[in-house]
């Protein structure tokens, strides 16, 4: 994965660097290829942005007395940090779906990321018996032709994931709504939200889990089906959900 960083960062700052013709004081005319070494380097700076809280970039290099942090103008200039954020990637525009696509990859240009992250999530850990579904809202508040409003959550605007996960909070499986139907032909007699968590569930089905589902979920055709892949399920209804007896 640090390696697609890496790449996919000095292929999008090529890019940029041949399609605009920049003033002579740009300090991207000052870009050099990054390596793995200097991607670890900018995540660590990235990561303890959230443990050191300050109000602008700039202030996390500031010299100041009342201000300074020793530690990111040791690893990095603030003007290399900046420019390796500007030009933070993770795919190649070049390969990049066209507009008139009838099923664009809304996704795409984090695509390599979020396919590592869910592999790499259902390899590292066994959930234990109790696992649950639902959705979850990360706050996003700018253009994205994908973005849900949701009033009972949190953050109320952002993008909706489906989430599969274990009861100590470990995220087990995960996908993320894009307004696009993207499930299997196993399943296609499921409702879309009986689809959902059909999806989230295959690799677990036949192994004995117990899943917790809420109202929205829960359906008989879902039930049985999870019953018929050796999964048992139970969660609250609503008093005039259809299919349920009066």
């Amino acid at each position: 994965m640090l390696n697609c960083f890496a790449t996919e960062r000095n292929r999008y700052a090529e890019q940029y660097l041949a399609e605009n013709n920049l003033a002579r004081g740009s300090c991207a005319n000052d870009w050099h290829p990054i390596d793995i070494k200097e991607v670890k380097k900018f995540l660590g700076l990235f990561f303890l942005m959230g443990i050191v809280h300050k109000p602008a970039i700039h202030m996390y290099w500031s010299t100041d007395p009342l201000f300074c942090t020793p530690i990111y103008n040791a690893v990095m200039s603030r003007n290399r940090f900046q420019l390796l954020q500007k030009f933070l990637h993770f795919n190649d525009n070049s390969k990049m779906p066209v507009p008139a696509d009838p099923s664009p990859d809304e996704l795409f240009k984090l695509s390599p990321l979020l396919d590592h992250l869910f592999t790499k999530f259902q390899e590292a850990y066994v959930p234990s018996w109790n696992i649950s579904t639902d959705e979850s809202l990360l706050l996003w508040k700018g253009r994205l032709p994908f973005k849900q409003y949701i009033p009972s959550k949190r953050a109320r605007f952002g993008v909706k994931s489906f989430m599969l996960c274990e009861d100590s909070g470990y995220t087990f499986s995960f996908k993320i709504y894009t307004g696009r139907e993207n499930v299997a032909p196993a399943v296609e007699d499921l409702s879309l939200s009986e689809k959902d968590v059909a999806d989230l569930m295959q690799p677990l089905l036949n192994k004995g889990y117990h899943l917790y589902t809420d109202n929205w979920y829960t359906s008989v055709p879902l039930y049985k089906y999870l019953h018929r892949q050796g999964t048992l399920a139970c969660d609250t209804i609503t008093s005039k959900r259809k299919g349920f007896p009066e």
